[in-house]
This record gives structure tokens, sequence and C-alpha cells, in this order.
């Protein structure tokens, strides 16, 4: 029910009976703040100051008299009436839940703070003939649907992406299955196939004699050389000063060799090459067209 007063009580220290503010001018000069609790000197109320602190004769005509109210300063005003809200409610359950709320003796010491507006609402307010507030089991059954619709919609989005994702061949993450269980031999294979690869002697890095590049030891083969395969490896250009000296060169024919890649420097025995310089002797191919021979300081 409509209390009909249409004004507000701003002398809230009740030492007067004459501090009132009509709504019409509540509307075009102010904007809600929030629930006052700290007390406003004289310099900051209205006219001196920016504000204006009011009691409500009624919340009801409070809410309908005044529509400017956002969903965030509803929930304030609910707050300090002891009304809780629903996380998912409209605005218009927001209002009807304080238009049906029955004020208690304490409501009447709630105090509203309003600030003027940089800019007045030039705009001609008609007080709305709103019907009564609904039924709270009609709002929450509102709410509850509006949940299901969005549960729905979410539902459908969800199956439409996992369809795409069929379609494009590409497994979801959200359908990956646990891993199988692996039996005993399974996990030692496992384990063993990690030792293998993380030997270090696996990791270690060697260097082939032939083209003194730097390859993983396990990937160079040791290969007996031949009379005719150090032949090859000559390079008669090379002054004499610049020969190899680190190893007995004249043992291995005088053929250029990197000594880290050797297996003895004193003695004929294997050296180490990479795949391609032992696929070139394999084939009986002139390693000499292969790789150029330089000297090196070795």
């Amino acid at each position: 029910m409509d209390s009909g007063a249409r004004r507000l009580v701003v002398d809230v220290t009740d030492e007067s009976d004459d501090g009132i503010v009509a709504y019409a001018f509540l509307r075009r000069e102010f904007a809600f703040v929030g629930i006052a609790d700290e007390v406003l000197g004289n310099n900051m109320l209205y006219p001196s100051g920016p504000f204006v602190v009011c009691r409500v004769h009624c919340l009801r005509e409070f809410i309908e008299q005044f529509p400017y109210l956002s969903k965030r300063e509803l929930r304030l005003v609910a707050a300090a009436h002891g009304i809780k809200f629903r996380s998912r409610i409209t605005i218009m359950m927001c209002k009807d839940a304080l238009r049906r709320h029955e004020c208690r003796p304490d409501c009447a010491d709630i105090v509203y703070k309003f600030c003027t507006l940089k800019r007045r609402r030039d705009v001609n307010f008609v007080p709305p003939d709103l019907d009564p507030p609904t039924d709270p089991i009609d709002d929450v059954e509102v709410v509850r649907g509006a949940e299901k619709q969005r549960k729905r919609v979410q539902r459908r989005k969800a199956q439409d992406a996992k369809r795409l994702v069929d379609q494009v061949g590409v497994e979801s993450c959200d359908s990956l299955e646990y891993p199988p269980f692996r039996s005993f031999h399974d996990k030692t294979d496992i384990i063993r196939e990690w030792q293998v690869a993380m030997n270090p002697e696996n990791l270690t890095r060697g260097v082939c004699a032939v083209c003194a590049q730097v390859f993983e030891v396990k990937s160079l083969h040791e290969v007996t050389p031949s009379e005719e395969m150090l032949i090859v490896l000559h390079n008669e250009r090379l002054p004499e000063q610049t020969l190899p000296s680190t190893y007995d060169f004249e043992l291995y024919h005088r053929a250029i060799l990197h000594p880290r890649g050797m297996t003895s420097l004193d003695s004929l025995a294997s050296l180490r090459l990479c795949c391609k310089c032992r696929g070139a002797q394999v084939k009986k191919t002139t390693l000499g067209t292969t790789f150029l021979r330089f000297p090196r300081s070795f």
C-alpha cells in the first residue's frame, strides 16, 4: 500500500520537523550513494556540501519513487534491512522483495546518503502505478527456470564443441581415457629403455676421425683402417710444419686424421667414423674427394 508521503525526512537528528525534501527534488538533483555509517559535518551537507542524508517513511515508497537504483545499490538497501538475495536474481525481483518488506522498528534508524549530480536530470517523472509485488514463490520459479535454461545452453555448447572436435579428428582432453595398467614385465622394459637412453656413455659425444665433426658416441662406428683407405686421406699440398704430430703420422701412412677419433695414437688401431664416412668407405668411394683435407692444430 502506498503511504502517499512523497517526501523524505532530511533532519536525521530529529531536532526539527522542518527538514523535509520532496522526492521530485531528490530525483532531479541527487544520486544514491549508500547507507550512511558516519556522521557528516554541516560543511558536507547540502547546500554547503554535496551530500544529503535522510530517512524514509516507507521502504516501498522509496523504491517506487526513486527508480534510479542499480542492482548493487538495491543489495545495499536490502542488506541494511536484513534481506538476503539469491546470487542470480533480476533487478525487478530485487525491487519486489524490497516492496514486500515490512519494516521493523530498527529500520527507522537507517540513514540513506545522496550526493549531488554533476548534471541534473531533466526528466518529468510520473509516479508509477505498479502492480502489487509478485509472490516470492513465483520469483523462485523464475530464477530456477532461468538457471535451467542457462545449464541447457552450456550443455548444448559443450556438445557442439565435442562434435566439432570429433569432426576434425582431434581428441578432446576431456575424453582422454586413463592410461591402461601395465604388467610388471612392461614396467621393467620401460625402466630398462630409460636407463639405456640416459646412460652417460650414450650421452657422451665423440669425433669422427675423418671429417672431424662431433657426434654422439653411439652413432660412431669403429672401423679397422686399411692401407688403401689411409692413402686416400693424404694431402700432399700441406707444408711439412703443418703436418700433425699428436699421433704416429708415418704409421698411419701419412693420413690426415683427428686424434680424438682414434682409439690409439701410437699403434695402428680402429678409427671412429660417422655414418657418412663409413658409408663412403664401405661403398669403396674415394674419401679424399668427399672431404677436403685441411691442416688442423693437433
